[in-house]
């Protein structure tokens, strides 16, 4: 990533300096089988590989070639890396290196030059990450005629032949007679920025909304090899989190995305979690908001994309203060001139894209960054917090307005010994807190060492992505369902219980809510169907929900989830870990007989065949525990069966219903219904 930064700022440079520049996109043919094992050896034997790891790495395997699925005899090959080896890459990164050497000496010799001198000394003149070669080179043509020399000798030298037909010449600032020139003289395409480098689109200024349609078309080409109208929607919701959310993170961490480009790769996702591959439209049961949100705050942790674009793009920050390398170079001599304070840095008209959206994303790094005071050379004197937890311009409001010199930084007002310059004479009151500011400065333990940066939301100080999409998600807000996601129930089973407690399952009630026109009467009975009437208040309902107390000794059965949870805290007060999973086993098997009743016309015989159901849900679901607890269950199941035998008993005996009454008062306070989800 750190070379298609520094190639986009290396062409911005030239164009912005109005100068012309070459720009060659190698292609090696078939890079890995082609490679000189003579040259590899020399190349091992420079950095000091002995002869024998390089016979076992290198000579010491065999491969085959495969025919309609039948293999023919083993052979030894004599040139090339194996493909699919984990020491392959490696090794040819060692005859790739050989390259780049070889133009920064012709750079040194004067035979080259690179582009953006004014930034690097002598210019980049090749930027290259494994197979992937980038050549920068100066409107020269006896220069360039010495660069293709060169590749010409490294082709001998060591078998990676160049594949000119599928190499490419683009020209900054240049028109299509020189282009034509150059293409010639390399005998290779002549291309358009912006070309694709390291498999994102890298161009001299800003890209447009139609460069990102190849990004949209992957996600939607991934999409169609997904059976999604045959998913579940939890199973979707997999999908989207393991894989589809991460189609777009490489480009996230580069570039940021056009709005319009977010919004269509977010409704992809969107669609496809609620409808699947089909064309046919559903109902939206939830806002798409609440399902971005995480799960610690009510959502199903679906990343926001916008959020997470700022939090990839925010480490291009954290790299710049902290470490070393081609960018941070260039960006430290384009942008910053000496100066420290990334703070300070003003945005340009002439800035390049990249670098202007980095200056829209800072304040958010700004916020999670933390700086330990040493030599005061990064550190603003008014503006950051540095002497105490609040910066001193909040501290010393009227000292600071008054003060001329407000983008200071601590190691300046040290060399200047405190003599800034002010607007006005200070009163006295002023003038005291003038020098009780300066005396408790002058006591501060400076040190001769570079300030430490670090990052406040992590206990080791590295900077994270993670870290800074939970600030930038810390103002939601939302019930957490812990007890859900943490019980040891299938992933379909905790989604359906939690679109139970968000109150949006598909009953009628919520169907006429959506312009549904039909019978709103339960298929059980003759009342309304609600969530609450569904699974608590019908008289099948009430028969399920007394068995299962006449199994726990209770006296009354709970009216909906908020009494359930304080009404199986109460009689079954040690039972904490198998709340959420008799919760699903009984809720999931009314939904299932519902739908049965519904879709396929089928007649419930009794209230028993779905207490029998759930009963066998429990008892597959049991094998997800360890065996203790397991013995347990299949012990409570053989429980709740017999009292499903009672009751049969009950009504061949002419005995009344098993219906018992709602609790009438709490059993429990609140904050023990609360347990289970904390």
């Amino acid at each position: 990533m750190n070379s298609v930064m520094a190639l986009h700022e290396i062409l911005h440079e030239t164009k912005r300096n109005k100068e012309v520049g070459v720009v060659l996109k190698l292609d090696f043919e078939k890079a890995y089988d082609k490679i000189n094992w003579n040259f590899l050896f020399d190349c091992l034997h420079l950095w000091i590989f002995c002869d024998t790891w390089i016979k076992i790495v290198v000579t010491g395997g065999t491969v085959c070639v495969k025919l309609n699925n039948i293999e023919g005899p083993y052979f030894v090959s004599h040139k090339g890396v194996r493909q699919g080896d984990p020491l392959s890459p490696i090794l040819f990164n060692f005859v790739a290196d050989c390259l780049a050497r070889m133009v920064k000496m012709a750079q040194h010799n004067g035979l080259l030059c690179g582009l953006a001198e004014n930034l690097i000394p002598k210019g980049v003149a090749i930027l290259q990450y494994a197979d992937d070669t980038i050549i920068c080179l100066k409107n020269d043509v006896e220069k360039a005629r010495n660069m293709k020399l060169l590749l010409y000798l490294h082709e001998v030298m060591s078998g990676l032949k160049i594949n000119f037909g599928k190499s490419e010449v683009i020209l900054v600032n240049g028109d299509n007679d020189t282009q034509i020139l150059y293409a010639d003289l390399f005998n290779c395409q002549a291309g358009l920025f912006p070309i694709k480098y390291l498999g994102v689109p890298v161009g001299p200024g800003r890209l447009h909304i139609k460069d990102w349609v190849p990004l949209q078309e992957k996600n939607l080409k991934k999409l169609s090899t997904w059976k999604g109208s045959s998913l579940s929607m939890a199973g979707r919701l997999t999908l989207i989190n393991s894989s589809l959310s991460s189609t777009f993170i490489y480009h996230m961490s580069m570039y940021f995305l056009p709005k319009t480009t977010t919004e269509i790769l977010d409704k992809q996702r969107r669609t496809f979690f609620r409808q699947g591959n089909g064309s046919k439209k559903k109902y939206r049961l939830i806002q798409w908001k609440v399902i971005c949100k995480s799960k610690h705050k009510g959502g199903l942790g679906i990343k926001d994309i916008r959020k997470m674009n700022i939090s990839l793009l925010s480490k291009w920050w954290w790299k710049l203060e902290t470490e070393d390398g081609l960018w941070q170079s260039i960006v430290k001599a384009k942008y910053m001139q000496g100066n420290n304070l990334i703070t300070t840095i003003k945005h340009k008209a002439d800035d390049s894209p990249i670098w202007s959206d980095l200056l829209k994303i800072r304040q958010f790094y700004l916020k999670g960054r933390s700086v330990t005071t040493k030599n005061g050379q990064s550190i603003l004197f008014w503006e950051d917090p540095w002497l105490h937890q609040k910066p001193l311009c909040i501290l010393h409001p009227v000292l600071y307005d008054i003060c001329q010199d407000k983008n200071i930084s601590v190691h300046t007002f040290i060399l200047k010994q405190a003599q800034l310059s002010l607007s006005r004479w200070l009163p006295p009151i002023l003038f005291d807190s003038w020098v009780s500011l300066i005396d408790e400065i002058y006591v501060y333990p400076f040190a001769n060492s570079a300030d430490e940066i670090s990052w406040k939301g992590r206990k080791n100080g590295k900077f994270s992505t993670k870290s800074v999409y939970d600030m930038l998600t810390s103002g939601e807000t939302g019930l957490s369902f812990k007890s859900i996601w943490k019980a040891k129930i299938p992933h379909r089973i905790k989604l359906f219980l939690w679109l139970l407690e968000n109150q949006v399952v598909l009953t009628k009630y919520n169907l006429l809510k959506r312009n549904w026109q039909g019978d709103p009467s339960c298929y059980f009975c003759t009342s309304n169907e609600n969530i609450d009437h569904l699974f608590f208040l019908c008289p099948v309902a009430k028969v399920i929900w007394g068995t299962v107390a006449l199994c726990l000794g209770a006296n009354n059965i709970p009216e909906n989830i908020f009494q359930y949870k304080i009404w199986i805290t109460h009689w079954l007060p040690l039972g904490h870990p198998v709340y959420t999973f008799c919760l699903g086993a009984v809720c999931w098997a009314i939904w299932k007989k519902r739908n049965e009743v519904c879709f396929e016309n089928k007649s419930l015989k009794h209230p028993t065949d779905i207490i029998l159901y759930a009963c066998a849900l429990m008892t597959y679901w049991a094998g997800l525990y360890g065996s203790d607890m397991q013995g347990k269950i299949l012990d409570g199941v053989k429980i709740l069966i017999s009292c499903v035998h009672k009751v049969m008993a009950q009504q061949r005996s002419s005995s009344p219903r098993l219906l018992l009454d709602g609790p009438s008062q709490p059993q429990a306070s609140a904050e023990d219904a609360s347990d289970e989800d904390n």
